[in-house]
């Protein structure tokens, strides 16, 4: 949990594709996280750096494959903005080369994305 926190502070990364070996088993996001954090904080007096570095991403949080999709990275705009009409529960969609979870993640693009890019679009 302490490497996740980290991250999110010091890239403002907001969901972050969680690996097992080599293929993406998920994505935490940092509410889920803050979440967690909180808990953690009201159950003792005192949250060390060490005591963060021993908690298992499983008991953050249970990580639910129908909240992100893969699209390769050649999808268009079209594609990401029907995936979100499609599916407006959806937390996130991860780019790789493929558009599975075979390859490194490229991109995410989260639904703020999507709301500022249709902001955007209504805009024009």
């Amino acid at each position: 949990m302490f490497d996740l926190i980290d991250a999110i502070f010091k890239h403002n990364y907001s969901n972050i594709p969680i690996y097992k070996g080599k293929q993406i088993i998920g994505v935490v996001n940092s509410k889920q996280i803050l979440n967690m954090f909180v808990r953690l904080l009201q159950s003792s007096d005192c949250v060390s750096a060490a005591a963060l570095k021993k908690i298992k991403l499983g008991d953050i949080v249970n990580i639910n494959s129908r909240e992100y999709i893969f699209l390769s990275t050649g999808a268009s705009i079209i594609d990401v903005l029907t995936a979100y009409a499609q599916n407006p529960r959806l937390k996130a969609i991860l780019l790789t080369r493929y558009g599975d979870n075979t390859a490194p993640v490229v991109a995410v693009i989260t639904s703020s994305d999507w709301l500022a890019f249709s902001n955007i679009l209504d805009k024009i």
